[in-house]
């Protein structure tokens, strides 16, 4: 899986695209990444030294803020769907319990706020973000993590 979008050539407003890096005319489709076009087997290079860039700023810049409450499964409930479509999206689950972890109690929310999910460089950087904040908080959560953390459903993937 690439993080960048394959962009049929035929789509691009070009005579010819040239790979940025191994300059070879790329006759199919063309991978947008960081201002240029690159063909398949480049971009996964550089994507490779974009992802590496990013868990080196994750593992420098994520944190805890402040102290993880513990979880309390007899006070486990869900709303409903109907209740979800109205708004009240309120659930105390460990999977709701986790996302409340990762957006109030750790710097995430600060991190990711300035990222375009559409552009592959700021999605290698928010999966890296994503990623560490959950490393923290489950070595935060200690024992109570093993469980907790099997439930967890990540659905707001890049």
């Amino acid at each position: 899986m690439h993080y960048a979008f394959a962009t049929p050539v035929s789509e691009i407003e070009a005579d010819e695209v040239l790979c940025e890096k191994c300059k070879t005319k790329i006759e199919e489709e063309a991978y947008h990444l960081i201002d240029a076009y690159y063909c398949e087997s480049c971009v996964g290079d550089l994507e490779d030294d974009v992802e590496i860039d990013a868990v080196a700023f994750a593992e420098k810049n994520c944190r805890i803020a402040h102290p993880l409450p513990k979880y309390d499964a007899s006070q486990e409930f869900k709303c409903t769907p109907e209740e979800y479509a109205n708004g009240n999206r309120e659930s105390n689950t460990p999977n709701a319990y986790l996302c409340r972890c990762r957006h109030k109690f750790t710097n995430y929310d600060e991190l990711i706020r300035e990222l375009d999910r559409s552009e592959p460089h700021d999605r290698i950087l928010y999966v890296a973000i994503h990623g560490r904040v959950m490393q923290l908080i489950k070595e935060a959560l200690g024992d109570d993590a093993k469980e907790l953390m099997s439930k967890y459903i990540w659905e707001d993937k890049p």
